[in-house]
This record gives structure tokens, C-alpha cells and sequence, in this order.
């Protein structure tokens, strides 16, 4: 979780996750979601962006935006599941 942590605690502070932590970070929220399609491995773009929005009384609100392609090929019924 160190790719999460704010470089500085000071609101208006912005950093990237780095590429491998966004795509297992999107995988397993796909997964939590009851999307089971999506899995890291399948994702083809995976940008995520931290902004540090306010720190007030010991607490630190993130705003994370960001995007995930991912592409499911289904081998045994010849289909595809593209999520974006």
C-alpha cells in the first residue's frame, strides 16, 4: 500500500500508482464488485491518479480517478468480454 501513500499530507498534492499496482488494484475492486471477469492479468491499460482532497484531524481524504481496458477471452465458448 506504500504506492497509495501521499508523497506529502498537504491537500492539492496529486501522484501516479504505478501501472502494476493499478491493475491488481482494479482486478480485485472488479472482483469485489461481483464482477468476476476482470482479472489483472487481462487488463490492457490500467492509469490510476491520487489527489490528496483535504487533511482535517488526523485524517487524510484521496480522491483516486483513473482508467481500466481489460479483455476476457472465454476459450471454451469461443467469446470475448471487453470492460472498460
Amino acid at each position: 500500500m506504500v504506492s497509495f501513500a501521499p508523497p506529502k499530507l498537504v491537500a492539492g498534492n496529486e501522484w501516479t500508482i504505478p501501472a502494476e499496482v493499478a491493475k491488481n488494484w482494479f482486478g480485485r475492486s472488479a472482483q469485489h464488485a461481483g464482477r468476476r471477469h476482470a482479472r489483472p492479468q487481462d487488463a490492457k491499460v490500467a492509469q490510476l491518479t491520487a489527489k490528496v482532497e483535504s487533511v482535517k484531524d488526523g485524517r487524510v481524504q484521496i480522491r483516486l480517478i483513473g482508467t481500466f481496458e481489460a479483455v476476457k477471452f472465454y476459450k471454451e465458448q469461443n467469446l470475448s468480454f471487453a470492460a472498460r
